[in-house]
């Protein structure tokens, strides 16, 4: 179930704020604030799992461009970055990355980060990318399908001592879209129903602020610990509101040279606020245990979580156990390394959950929380120092499995969706595999086979039973670099609810999606970019009765200053 649906219009920026020596391609990130966050089960947005998920990351690459779309159970259209405020560039404070494209498309990304003096390091973030087109949808009419993702952050670090921290951020987001995707089987859509920007528009804002006090973790042979707060408010164009906020811990104790003990706690409630006041209520309370052992050749990890979680208004009041166990043997040196893990989460489904899966639900919707208990057993590893392999097989039990429906009414004709659950079974395979040639030149290649089995309904909602993507990447020395690949997805079962609440399931054809990026370094300052997606103009859906754009194709300049 590592991936339920897709957002057709994320805009998943590529974060490259700061290069690390003089170069567009080798950045540098600022520590953002430690939020005992709940961190992504299956690519699912608040899973409670209050262990600190923000590593130290000295230098990494971001492969180059954005893509105007992203596939996979994405949580926010524009990815989060994370700076390493150790290593924040002097020289060039300064990055930013602009672009165009057609149909009309924007994008735009400016960073900075700065060491104030040996202690103190500031940073901040601003991204935007927007979509202005129309498209023809389902009922055969040119809908304007605009949407815009927007994100700014401020991050800031105090160094006190050795090795203690305290950390804040700073979040703001504003997200719209267009519903679009409005229908009425073979009648026309009535004149009353307003089809312009307007009338379809929705919007999202979330504001956040997080503080934490603790440990960087970076010497596991002492003892570390962490702090953490953070607060959100969310909301939309109608008033449907929800005040969030999150308290956790993190501890860390050495048990010998090899082995510690993690001990977790957090707390993290979900209320509403305008139209959902009284209507809405979510906590869910963790605390956790854990014993983890590592030589280098074998690691080995064994706890588990007490969770409980109770929703107002669903009549939903939860105690569960959760376990936490992880196998692997390093058998040859990273040729072959088997391993195993058995792990549960619980996934929250509140209105700002939803929205962020799927940006077009009904306003305020909310589904009762998800718990989902799941094991794999598989090997990886590298075969003649060039191919790299992953290759496993899974089980997943979802007592709360959801999928999404069209909605109709005479307010709404199909263009925003509800959802619905169901108990399920699921089984996966997976295959990846890997080559690099002299460093310059790389095949990819993954397949996933998925097999449902829900107790009342046939087939799963919104999810292909295959996922295949593959390409090609070559790099030549730090000036240019180009990623040409395919994503193939299989049929889909659609959802949707006629006039007369009649559920009707529709086939979707495959998804097949060819696209390319290309960058061109000019100097160590200077770069161009240029990406393109569904090259071969297929018509692709991401929800029913939404289709994408067609040929897009997007450019522009990256520099430092």
């Amino acid at each position: 179930m590592n991936r339920r649906l897709i957002i057709w219009i994320c805009a998943a920026v590529a974060a490259l704020p700061l290069a690390a020596q003089n170069d567009l391609n080798k950045e540098v990130t600022v520590t953002r604030a430690y939020e005992p966050s709940v961190s992504e089960s299956f690519k699912m947005e608040l899973t409670p799992d209050m262990v600190d998920t923000t590593k130290i990351r000295p230098e990494f690459n971001y492969e180059v461009t954005p893509y105007p779309l992203d596939y996979g159970f994405a949580v926010s259209p524009i990815r989060p970055v994370n700076f390493n405020t150790v290593d924040s560039r002097i020289h060039h404070p300064f990055y930013v990355k602009l672009g165009v494209g057609g149909p009309f498309q924007s994008i735009a990304e400016a960073s900075y980060g700065s060491k104030l003096d040996d202690k103190t390091t500031v940073g901040a973030i601003i991204k935007h990318y927007g979509q202005y087109s129309k498209i023809k949808n389902d009922a055969n009419e040119k809908a304007p399908a605009q949407a815009t993702f927007n994100n700014a952050s401020l991050f800031a670090d105090r160094k006190f001592g050795d090795d203690l921290f305290l950390s804040g951020k700073f979040d703001y987001s504003y997200n719209s879209v267009t519903r679009y995707g409005y229908y009425n089987y073979n009648d026309p859509i009535p004149v009353s129903f307003d089809t312009s920007r307007k009338g379809l528009a929705q919007f999202y804002h979330d504001l956040g602020f997080g503080l934490s006090v603790g440990n960087s973790f970076a010497d596991l042979s002492k003892f570390n610990f962490k702090v953490g707060a953070s607060f959100d408010f969310f909301g939309d164009k109608f008033k449907y509101d929800e005040f969030l906020w999150k308290v956790g811990t993190h501890i860390s104790i050495p048990a010998g040279y090899t082995s510690q003990i993690t001990v977790d706690a957090g707390y993290d409630k979900v209320k509403g606020t305008s139209k959902l006041k009284n209507e809405y209520s979510d906590e869910i309370f963790l605390a956790g245990l854990g014993y983890q052992f590592d030589n280098g050749t074998f690691r080995f990890s064994l706890g588990g979580q007490y969770a409980y979680y109770s929703t107002e208004g669903m009549n939903e009041n939860q105690n569960k156990f959760l376990p936490k166990i992880n196998l692997e043997l390093d058998l040859f040196d990273g040729y072959l390394t088997p391993y195993a893990f058995v792990t549960g989460n619980v996934q929250r489904n509140d209105y700002r959950s939803l929205s962020k899966i799927n940006p077009y639900v009904l306003n305020g919707s909310a589904l009762p929380t998800t718990v989902e208990y799941s094991g794999r057993v598989g090997a990886r590893g590298l075969l003649f120092d060039i191919l790299r392999y992953d290759i496993s097989g899974g089980f997943t039990r979802n007592d709360d499995f959801h999928f999404f429906v069209n909605h109709y009414d005479l307010k709404y004709y199909g263009n925003v969706f509800t959802a619905l659950t169901d108990k399920a079974k699921i089984w996966d395979g997976k295959i990846a595999l890997d080559a690099d040639f002299q460093r310059s030149f790389n095949i990819y290649a993954s397949a996933r086979f998925y097999k449902y089995k829900l107790d009342n309904f046939d087939d799963a909602g919104d999810r292909p039973d295959l996922e295949v993507n593959f390409g090609v990447k070559y790099k030549y020395r730090n000036l240019f670099f180009i990623d040409l690949g395919m994503t193939l997805w299989g049929e889909r079962i659609f959802y949707e609810y006629q006039y007369n609440n009649m559920l009707n399931a529709v086939k979707s054809d495959n998804l097949m999606d060819l696209y390319v990026n290309i960058d061109s370094n000019i100097t160590k300052e200077f770069g161009v970019f240029v990406t393109g997606r569904n090259l071969l103009n297929k018509k692709l859906y991401m929800y029913n009765h939404y289709p994408m754009l067609g040929v897009n194709v997007m450019g522009g300049i990256k520099f430092l200053f």
